[in-house]
């Protein structure tokens, strides 16, 4: 038996039901669920044989079709309180200390991944960055240098200090020549002497020569003003030789009287005290001298001379593993420091980690902060979830990935879709009533207007509620070992399998994700018209307000 022939036979049994005529005037009694081709007689068969040869192509009509209707009857709904929040909220933190230089957004503004917000004042920054770039440069230049061969000049230069420390070896080993022990002892004496005349002051003989000289002096000044008096009544006196005469004589006399007041007057402390430590530092010497050369001296001596030495052989045969060793490393740690110098510099400009909404900004311009202060908040407010206490009775009926409808005092005639997100494994106890919080994220595309804080009630719906429909009882038929309804549309009549859940009555409750809400099959029911308002029900009768046979109503 092909498809159209299918169809013919189950129009012929919905045709019967529909106008409360048994199956039995056609086929006999048919329950649901039992095989169609047990319920076709002979003459039947034959009945369909004959229509099917003469059936053509076009659609089915003529019979009767039933509205499918979401099974909600049949599913235990959870519905719950809470109220929106955000899914999440995205904290920029400083990471360097700093100075605000700039704050690049508001409270509502909407910014992009990657999006400046703050920008801290980079000039020190810079800095760190050049200098941490020099200290590299200087490290790979030391390198070059290890590496490279020692030039004639270095090595010219490195023998000229070997031979002056050895020079110096050798004097101080012999001890010190009768010249240098001349030219000490005369140092000392005279800086003896100096000490000696400032403490004792000028003698007698200087003070009378020093007395005459200014006696003479005064005696050319009388008779140069003498002289002056003469030629004063001229005019031009000033150009006179008797005028530069007494000029000439003032000044040798004011000369000779200074050099007397500065030979009678006594030393002063600091003269003293500066003459008397040079005449000691010039003893200490002629001492050390006298003494010859100490331990001291000459390990002095020798490690100048050793390290004269090692510095040329160091040049003579290159440089060694270990020195390359550690130059190398300091190229790595002068690598490193730039590095981090960079970093820093880029860590002074806050950016956005995520798209979103700028929620808070808890700095201002000119602002110090420091690493880990909390700058800005913001969060995508598309992203929107909502927690309600579901009673542990109810959890089983429950999980993750499971679908919800979400309603919301702000728009009452607005269903939001919902899935759940999260189950807390723990549970809270309030006056003996066990709770597991419960979070439902929304996952519709039109949430504008939705904002945290608004009132919602979330109705969590079926795993299998969106696949589950109520259809006429008498659509329910087995074909080829599958059990079936035959869906009409526009275009074509096609059977559908279907999985039976239940049975309430003229209506049973099928599984199938080929039926979608507007669908329609073949079959009908005694009580319910297509055009009655309809109301989800239970039970083995009819729904609430179904009409009765003999009531005037369809």
């Amino acid at each position: 038996m092909n498809r159209k022939s299918l169809l013919l036979i189950l129009s012929a049994m919905v045709v019967g039901a529909a106008f409360g005529v048994g199956y039995a005037l056609f086929f006999g009694p048919v329950a649901p669920g039992q095989a169609l081709s047990s319920t076709v007689s002979a003459a039947g068969a034959e009945s369909v044989a004959g229509r099917e040869a003469a059936a053509s192509t076009e659609p089915v009509t003529g019979l009767e079709t039933t509205l499918i209707r979401p099974a909600d009857t049949a599913v235990d709904s959870v519905t719950a309180a809470g109220n929106i929040e955000l899914v999440d909220t995205q904290q920029v933190v400083a990471q360097v200390n700093g100075y605000v230089e700039e704050v690049l957004v508001e409270v509502g503004d909407v910014v992009g991944s990657g999006d400046l917000l703050v920008a801290l004042d980079r000039d020190a920054l810079r800095r760190a960055v050049d200098q941490a770039r020099i200290n590299l440069t200087t490290a790979e230049l030391q390198l070059e240098n290890l590496l490279a061969d020692a030039s004639a000049a270095e090595l010219a230069a490195a023998e000229a200090d070997l031979k002056s420390a050895q020079e110096s070896l050798a004097e101080v080993q012999n001890g010190v020549s009768e010249g240098e022990l001349a030219a000490a002892r005369s140092n000392a004496s005279s800086a003896w002497a100096r000490y000696d005349d400032l403490r004792n002051g000028a003698s007698e003989n200087e003070r009378i020569q020093l007395a005459a000289a200014v006696e003479n002096a005064h005696v050319a000044v009388r008779e140069a003003q003498t002289e002056y008096d003469k030629v004063a009544w001229r005019e031009d006196v000033g150009m006179t030789r008797q005028a530069a005469q007494l000029q000439q004589s003032t000044i040798s006399y004011e000369s000779a009287l200074a050099a007397y007041e500065e030979t009678v007057a006594p030393a002063s402390k600091a003269d003293l005290q500066s003459a008397l430590s040079q005449a000691q530092t010039a003893q200490q010497q002629l001492d050390d001298l006298l003494a010859g050369p100490t331990a001291v001296n000459i390990a002095a001596a020798e490690a100048q001379v050793a390290a004269a030495q090692s510095r040329l052989d160091t040049l003579l045969r290159g440089a060694d593993g270990t020195d390359i060793e550690l130059a190398q490393l300091s190229i790595e740690q002068a690598q490193l420091t730039l590095l981090e110098a960079r970093l820093d510099l880029i860590k002074a400009e806050l950016v956005a980690p995520a798209a979103g909404t700028v929620l808070r900004v808890n700095v201002d311009e000119s602002d110090r902060i420091s690493e880990g202060t909390v700058a800005i908040t913001l969060a995508d407010l598309s992203q929107l979830q909502l927690t309600i206490d579901v009673a542990e009775v109810d959890i089983p009926k429950i999980s993750v990935g499971q679908l919800a409808d979400v309603t919301l005092d702000a728009f009452p005639d607005t269903v939001f879709a919902g899935m759940i997100s999260g189950i807390e494994p723990s549970s809270s106890a309030q006056e003996g009533v066990i709770d597991y919080p419960v979070t439902v994220r929304l996952i519709d595309e039109a949430l504008t207007h939705v904002r945290p804080g608004m009132t919602a009630v979330a109705t969590l719906r079926s795993e299998m509620a969106d696949a589950r429909w109520l259809v006429p009882t008498t659509a329910v038929q087995e074909y080829n070992g599958e059990t079936v309804v035959v869906k009409t549309g526009d275009e074509q009549t096609l059977p559908v399998a279907v999985v039976v859940e239940g049975v309430q009555g003229e209506w049973t409750v099928v599984r199938s994700a080929q039926l979608q809400n507007g669908d329609e099959v073949l079959g009908a029911t005694t009580f319910v018209s297509q055009d009655d308002d309809w109301t989800p029900f239970s039970g083995d009768g009819p729904p609430p307000g179904a009409g009765r046979p003999g009531d005037g109503r369809p």
